[in-house]
């Protein structure tokens, strides 16, 4: 079952990931995780104007990592807060690569 997710919108909580969190990298994204105590999964997806100049695509891909998250993580995901940063390449990218690279990031990530 889809899991719900938070969103992370405060400059102080993207700090603290930035400095706590860990990282991690593929060709689409890089991924920043840090642990929380909160009982859901936070999440925000970044995709900057060096991707696309165009909105309409920077928010196509959002939507789509952010549907894909929704799909793979389970209920019993524990509590943590999630950064996927696009990177250049996203862009070239169709969706069932995009979901590969997410997953591979969430089983190297282990959450």
């Amino acid at each position: 079952m889809p899991v719900k997710l938070g969103r992370i919108s405060r400059q102080k909580d993207f700090d603290r990931i930035w400095r706590q969190g860990k990282t991690w990298r593929n060709k689409f994204f890089v991924l920043r995780l840090l642990m929380n105590d909160l009982p859901h999964v936070r999440l925000a997806v970044v995709v900057s104007n060096k991707i696309s100049r165009k909105a309409v695509v920077r928010n196509r891909l959002r939507r789509q990592t952010k549907e894909i998250l929704r799909q793979a993580l389970s209920d019993s995901a524990k509590g943590c807060d999630l950064v996927f940063i696009g990177q250049p390449s996203l862009v070239g990218g169709d969706f069932l690569e995009i979901k590969e690279a997410v997953v591979d990031l969430l089983k190297k990530s282990d959450v």
